[in-house]
């Protein structure tokens, strides 16, 4: 992939998205993110030399529901990314066993 590629990731305030977004800034792609989130939370460790990869102004940030189609849909159209990277999900074990229907979704 050219390295000014644009990449959607989903999931992008979370651990792992987050650390992607960082790695792929680092290779000079250009981040489309999503995520339901704001920010992370819990802080996930960005400080020092490190910085928070959703500050880079490579990087932008949609918040919105994996589940919204159409918002994927003008997502995909209006930023055309030459790939996608699928981190959302719920997380937890205990309320995947009493609400597992948020789960199933993503």
């Amino acid at each position: 992939m050219e390295s000014d590629a644009r990449v959607l990731v989903t999931g992008a305030t979370g651990f792992i998205g987050t650390r992607l977004i960082a790695a792929l800034l680092g290779r000079g792609h250009r981040v489309r993110a999503l995520s339901r989130r704001d920010r992370p939370e819990p802080p996930l460790g960005f400080d020092g030399p490190t910085k928070d990869p959703l500050a880079d102004p490579r990087v932008e940030l949609f918040r919105g529901d994996l589940a919204d189609r159409a918002l994927l849909d003008a997502l995909c159209a209006t930023h055309a990314p030459r790939a996608v990277v699928h981190f959302a999900a719920e997380s937890h074990v205990d309320r995947s066993i009493h609400g597992p229907g948020a789960f199933i979704k993503t």
